[in-house]
């Protein structure tokens, strides 16, 4: 009997012996589980944290490599159209003032563009935004003046008045052909004037070019370069 007793607590310390060791088995695991998992989780980490680096940088060099061809393209745009002596800041040329005033009178809208004051930043945009849509012998200065107090129907009254006026999208768009009287300009070159009112803006654009354009087809070419000057408009304006 005392044998018999004897195996039995043997048994128990040993059955109790594997508990423990199971026990110890398994918290060991589940550490090295937390630690493999910490693992794995700073890896993730420091690839996100890699990647997002990467994308920072590759916006940067997509952002640097367009604002130099942004330069590039407007130098080019320059250079080709040295010709026309277009500004850098949205203010008509010294060419376009000189087409505009040539035989202006008092009632003519070339009048209300001639006192107008530019808006030069939007001007300027609507100057890169359609000079990119059109050939090197075509230069287009564009106006874009508030009305400051210049009564909208005298406005509508002189662009009625044009030789041709043409509704585009809705609005009246009147087109003139330039005549200088100068006869030692440098560039043999002919110009139209085209000009519309949206509201409490005067807008138009002095349409120069070297090449044998008429009026017609200035006008069939008007509606596109109108819908650039108004896309360039909203792209600068609340």
């Amino acid at each position: 009997m005392r044998v018999i007793r004897t195996i039995l607590a043997s048994v128990v310390l040993s059955t109790a012996g594997c508990d423990d060791a199971s026990k110890a088995t398994q918290a060991a695991q589940d550490a090295a589980d937390r630690t493999q998992k910490a693992v794995t989780d700073a890896g993730k980490r420091v690839d996100t944290a890699a990647k997002n680096a990467s994308d920072v940088a590759g916006k940067a060099a997509t952002d640097a490599l367009d604002t130099a061809k942004t330069a590039v393209d407007e130098t080019k745009n320059a250079t080709t159209r040295a010709w026309a002596g277009l500004t850098d800041t949205g203010e008509l040329s010294k060419g376009a003032l000189a087409w505009i005033d040539e035989t202006v009178e008092a009632t003519d809208v070339r009048a209300a563009v001639a006192k107008g004051v530019q808006i030069a930043p939007v001007a300027y945009e609507i100057g890169r935004t359609i000079n990119a849509a059109v050939d090197s012998d075509t230069a287009i200065e564009p106006i874009y003046q508030a009305l400051d107090g210049r009564d909208p129907s005298e406005v509508d009254k002189a662009i009625s008045a044009m030789p041709r006026v043409e509704v585009v999208d809705g609005v009246k768009v009147g087109f003139t052909q330039l005549n200088r009287l100068d006869s030692g300009a440098s560039v043999d070159e002919r110009a139209y004037l085209i000009t519309w009112r949206r509201e409490d803006h005067l807008l138009g654009m002095l349409y120069r070019t070297k090449r044998t354009i008429d009026l017609d087809m200035l006008v069939k070419e008007a509606p596109r370069l109108i819908a650039l000057t108004q896309a360039a408009v909203a792209s600068k304006t609340p």
